[in-house]
């Protein structure tokens, strides 16, 4: 599971910096349709590829180390081995859903979603997002990233900085596209994990990140696939 986990104390498919409206937001700037097959990479108990096929109405496949048998188009797999043949994929997607270590691919050609800041090796990860798309496929990723001038190593993983991680999707095979800083979702999901009863989890997130020297913030990001 992802560091925000332990700022809640119930079980829900929404709590992520922003719900299910970032995800849509992000979704206005692809070009997914009827036809295209999504990638959903780390699903965990797939909210997102429910939303998916509601919004889109295309088939979306979800990834995920857990995966459960009870959804034939949830597989179980992992980021740095996806299992797709080459250029499948029009999109992959990954967003900072409540997930259980694994990844969402969206097979449109056109989107690609990953938590780069909570993989052990987020370049190889890239990499397999690039094999696994067709050539103008779409990268999405929303996640969290370091607003200093370094990348930030803690406890809650790698945050890259907005130049790093355009240099890593770069050596994959991507181009950046657009990006933006929406880190105002996290003050919000601080204030939802207060109201929810789970204060003390989120000082102890809140500690690890000063300890690290980081200053966190949360970005959408879409990438085309050269």
């Amino acid at each position: 599971m992802g560091w925000w986990t332990a700022l809640f104390t119930q079980d829900s498919l929404s709590e992520h910096p922003g719900e299910n409206a970032l995800t849509e937001y992000a979704l206005s700037f692809c070009t997914f349709n009827r036809n295209s097959l999504i990638v959903d990479v780390g699903c965990g108990k797939g909210g997102s590829v429910a939303l998916l096929r509601r919004k889109l109405g295309c088939r979306v496949i979800g990834v995920d180390r857990s995966a459960d048998a009870a959804d034939a188009d949830i597989l179980r797999g992992d980021a740095e081995a996806l299992p797709f043949e080459n250029a499948l994929a029009d999109g992959v997607l990954t967003d900072a859903e409540k997930r259980s270590g694994c990844m969402l691919v969206d097979l449109g050609a056109e989107t690609t979603t990953v938590l780069v800041s909570q993989i052990s090796c987020p370049e190889k990860v890239l990499h397999e997002c690039a094999r696994i798309l067709k050539a103008g496929g779409t990268l999405l990723l929303t996640d969290l990233y370091s607003r200093t001038d370094e990348v930030r190593q803690s406890n809650l993983g790698c945050l890259f900085t907005k130049e790093t991680l355009r240099s890593a999707l770069c050596a994959a095979g991507f181009s950046v596209t657009y990006f933006e800083d929406v880190s105002p979702l996290l003050t919000q999901l601080w204030a939802s994990a207060m109201l929810s009863g789970s204060g003390d989890g989120a000082c102890r997130i809140l500690r690890l990140f000063r300890e690290s020297g980081a200053k966190p913030g949360y970005y959408i990001l879409t990438a085309t696939r050269l």
